[in-house]
């Protein structure tokens, strides 16, 4: 009788235990009007995670959080002692962000299970620098600093996040350090720097995914500048991520490493003790890697469409990147913009024909010098603005 009552409450109580894990939900917002009606854009529609929905007003969609802050430190801050074992804490950052975010953070002590941060609407990256709308966290860091460090969360995401480090003198800071065990994804983000500090650094013993990036240096190429830095004891996997004007593209230091449809140039080292590379594309000698596709000749002029602006936009059937890459859809099937990718194309970006026809003209060049893709007809090129063929 004894066990039958004990079994009794046991479940009695279950359901209050499985309750007190939930899907924890908090915006960041800029001190901008914020509300752009576009909440549940950028979630990954397959998922088990029911995400918050689009409402008519700002009062109907604030409800939706568990509170609002105006940076991710101030959420940082405030959450890392009241996640509970179980949660999955988000935090949804919106726009638009005319001013950016400048207070570097440390992501640590949460007790949940998995912690997103990722930025929707206007607030998201879409693959081109942004800096009227899209959320940046800019930092001026010092020698050994950093514009957010991730300490021992198992799993921790970024997307659709833009990172400035603004220092020209650090020789060892970075915008993203994942730092300690865990398991960690960067996607679909914009990271920037100004000298010889690394962009993304990889200590030991961490698991880290990164797709779908931008990495370049703004500054004069300096030594020991890397856009992805991997660790001794750490395992790293990168898919379609650019790097430009580094000292080192991606350098491992002895971890475990995998680059698959990457793009590295203008840098004096693109590859550097990496382990295994895939359909990589490179702009010195013959490319790297299993399958490497060699851009020496021709990554200033056939495969962006504005390398000079950080537009990294396959320009062409014709690029040297078009449908060159390996496709990856067991981890991810989209690009930078959330476009699906009908095929893979090397770098954040797949390349997507005009609606209505093959080409656009760019603004100053002569109609008639205008390449034309094959198959099409004068009839179904997309005109912009008001030219006339």
């Amino acid at each position: 009788m004894r066990v039958i009552i004990l079994i009794a409450v046991v479940l009695l109580l279950l359901p209050a235990v499985l309750a007190s894990a939930a899907d924890v939900y908090c915006a960041i917002v800029s001190d901008s009007d914020y509300w752009d009606g576009t909440i549940a854009w950028g979630y990954d529609a397959t998922s088990s995670v029911t995400s918050p929905t689009a409402h008519a007003n700002q009062t109907a969609r604030d409800a939706q959080y568990t509170a609002t802050y105006s940076s991710l430190w101030a959420w940082e801050d405030a959450r890392d002692g009241v996640a509970q074992a179980g949660d999955t804490e988000y935090a949804i950052i919106q726009g638009p962000w005319v001013n950016p975010d400048t207070t570097s953070w440390i992501c640590e002590d949460f007790a949940s299970d998995a912690i997103i941060i990722r930025a929707i609407g206007v607030a998201r990256c879409n693959g081109i620098w942004d800096d009227t709308d899209a959320y940046t966290l800019e930092v001026a860091s010092e020698d050994d600093s950093y514009g957010v460090r991730v300490a021992s969360n198992d799993p921790t995401t970024f997307d659709g996040l833009q990172f400035h480090d603004d220092s020209i003198t650090a020789t060892t800071g970075f915008c993203v350090e994942f730092h300690g065990t865990g398991t960690y994804t960067l996607s679909n983000s914009f990271l920037s720097t100004m000298g010889a500090a690394n962009a993304v650094e990889i200590d030991a013993a961490s698991t880290t995914t990164i797709f779908n990036c931008i990495i370049i240096n703004r500054h004069t190429r300096l030594s020991g500048g890397e856009a992805i830095h991997a660790v001794g004891g750490s395992t790293v996997y990168v898919y379609t991520t650019l790097a430009c004007n580094f000292d080192d593209a991606f350098e491992d230091s002895g971890a475990t490493t995998t680059a698959i449809s990457c793009v590295a140039i203008d840098c004096v080292d693109d590859f550097d003790s990496w382990d295994t590379i895939t359909t990589c594309a490179t702009d010195q000698g013959a490319g790297e890697g299993t399958s490497g596709v060699d851009i020496s000749a021709t990554w200033d002029s056939t495969c962006f469409t504005d390398h000079s602006v950080y537009n990294y936009n396959v320009q062409d059937t014709d690029s040297p990147l078009y449908d060159t890459g390996t496709d990856s859809s067991g981890v991810f099937t989209v690009d930078v913009t959330n476009y699906t990718r009908p095929r893979w194309d090397l770098g954040p970006f797949e390349y997507q024909a005009a609606a209505g026809g093959n080409i656009a003209k760019t603004a100053g060049i002569a109609w008639a010098s205008i390449k034309k893709i094959a198959g099409a007809s004068q009839a179904n090129i997309k005109k912009i603005g008001s030219i006339a063929p």
